[in-house]
């Protein structure tokens, strides 16, 4: 028996594995999508003191390397004591993104802000669909001109 579970464990282990490194695939209905994003805006609310603005735009025009069918962003603004909290963990900003980027098919980051500053953190579909947070990068270059970002970066400094 105790074999038998051992086998059964290491093929379910060999299946997660497998499965991690599979391209991203939409999952789910847009009515997913809406509930996800409720859900998400209940379990940064419960228990904290903060205000929760999602906002939801096409990034297109400003990150046309965007991944293919995934054009749109959501922004959730935080105001409040607990913001600060929020914003310093990017382990739950990572679960609360991966949730939405997994129900809401064309959506390909999630950005946390704090309200009326430029903090900012964003976590998004990377190459070959693993969802990550995106890569801190100072505004300018190594000779002091503009920087250029590609996609799964953003300004840190602003």
């Amino acid at each position: 028996m105790r074999q038998l579970i051992v086998a059964g464990v290491t093929v379910l282990n060999t299946l997660l594995v497998l499965s991690a490194s599979l391209p991203l695939k939409a999952e789910g209905k847009p009515r997913d999508c809406t509930m996800t994003i409720a859900a998400a805006q209940k379990r940064l609310t419960t228990g904290r003191d903060v205000e929760v603005n999602i906002k939801s735009f096409d990034i297109s025009e400003n990150h046309p390397d965007h991944p293919d069918d995934r054009p749109m962003t959501y922004m959730i603004i935080l105001k409040g004591a607990a913001t600060e909290s929020i914003m310093r963990s990017p382990r739950f900003q990572k679960a609360i993104a991966t949730e939405i980027i997994k129900s809401c098919k064309s959506v390909g980051v999630v950005t946390f802000g704090m309200d009326g500053t430029g903090w900012g953190q964003s976590v998004g579909v990377l190459p070959g669909g693993r969802i990550d947070n995106f890569e801190c990068v100072e505004h300018l270059g190594s000779r002091g001109l503009p920087r250029k970002i590609i996609w799964g970066q953003e300004f840190c400094d602003l």
